[in-house]
């Protein structure tokens, strides 16, 4: 009988969904035989209302009310919340959940692979009440590790980089539990490439500094200042502004100076083909974009980072040598001028970027994943 292997994320925030994906799609290739894999969003199994909820409110305080996902972020993590905050988490996904808790009773998964903590929370108490065997592998979706990750009945985190192991093991996981794989990305960042010809394929002259600038899958951030302060560099300036269809027709039809070139897109699936003809990304810290840079080992001008992951992912960015924080759009354009001035410095953040950067994440997430189903002891290893 094959191995059933589950890979569950919840769809608030692309990163998750993407991370899961990710992994589904390594499984896909390494066409393992004894093993049948399925992948599902846990608030597919929830009421309308709830999944609206989620959904909404999670984009809404990331666009609108930073400050608020940033006072709930630190003050949830707080050792005194943190008992009485689990207890009222675990009572709400409880009645919010039931039909993914019935699915998973039923179903009798060998291995979940879980890419959210809504879920991780969901199945580790299943765990804990002995309702399901399952062994359960957490994937943490950005560098730094949040209390809602850390649960007792987990048994093996991946970690995206060593400071995120370093984190969960401040919070009592064992190191053993701990592996550093790496967030997956999609298997395209890992493809070589050949920059020259995508210069030429997309009309970019060569040996011009190429910026991209990201505004996330929601086109967010500061976009159109920086764009403005860039304008007159002597540069190609890539912008994707993702589902903002405002920003991106204020770009299309902005006349910048002579010295720059604007090429705004849309939302598109080859962010990986303009990260290999960047020589520098400007962007928000998301755990998912930051993995994407590192894997194309592109130095990272970080943006607007906001309270909580994002600005955990900036600090070990800044902290590892990869990249730097910049505070508004001016600030922007001296990094930009003073990356152009000192290639130098530009090629030994590159060189931090890859030994941060952990490309083939997904797949050594899946062999593991295969292993455990199949492995007669279920024991995961350090490293």
């Amino acid at each position: 009988m094959k191995k059933r292997i589950l890979i569950v994320h919840a769809s608030a925030g692309a990163g998750h969904r993407k991370a899961a994906e990710s992994i589904h799609k390594a499984f896909e290739t390494l066409a393992h035989s004894e093993c049948s894999i399925e992948l599902a969003n846990i608030l597919d199994f929830t009421n309308v209302f709830f999944k609206r909820s989620y959904e909404q409110s999670y984009l809404w305080m990331i666009t609108r009310a930073t400050w608020l996902w940033g006072f709930g972020y630190y003050w949830f993590d707080t050792s005194w919340m943190r008992f009485p905050v689990r207890v009222l988490r675990r009572v709400l996904n409880g009645i919010n959940s039931g039909p993914f808790i019935r699915y998973l009773e039923r179903e009798k998964y060998d291995v979940i692979i879980s890419t959210h903590f809504l879920a991780t929370e969901v199945i580790d108490d299943l765990k804990r009440r002995k309702k399901i065997h399952a062994q359960l592998m957490t994937v943490v979706t950005d560098l730094g590790a949040h209390v809602f990750w850390v649960l007792p009945n987990v048994d093996c985190y991946v970690a995206g980089v060593e400071a995120t192991r370093k984190d969960l093991e401040e919070r009592g996981i064992k190191r053993e539990k701990i592996k550093v794989l790496g967030i997956p990305i999609r298997e395209s960042f890992v493809r070589q490439k050949d920059p020259g010809k995508l210069r030429e394929r997309m009309g970019l002259k060569e040996g011009v500094f190429t910026v991209l600038l990201i505004g996330g899958g929601f086109g967010v951030g500061p976009i159109s200042q920086i764009a403005e302060q860039l304008s007159s560099l002597p540069i190609h300036l890539l912008v994707v502004c993702g589902k903002n269809e405002t920003l991106y027709q204020e770009l299309a039809q902005r006349s910048l100076s002579a010295a720059a070139t604007l090429k705004p897109f849309g939302y598109i699936d080859n962010v990986d083909e303009l990260m290999a003809v960047s020589d520098c990304v400007i962007t928000k810290s998301g755990g998912l974009t930051v993995s994407e840079a590192l894997a194309s080992y592109l130095p990272l001008i970080v943006i607007d980072p906001i309270p909580g992951q994002e600005r955990k992912n900036c600090e070990v960015i800044v902290r590892g040598g990869a990249g730097v924080e910049a505070k508004g759009s001016q600030e922007v354009r001296m990094t930009v001028q003073d990356f152009m001035q000192h290639p130098e410095k530009l090629q030994k953040m590159r060189e931090k970027a890859k030994e941060l950067a952990r490309p083939g994440a997904a797949r050594e997430i899946a062999e593991l994943a295969i292993h455990l189903a199949t492995s007669s002891s279920n024991v995961i290893g350090g490293g």
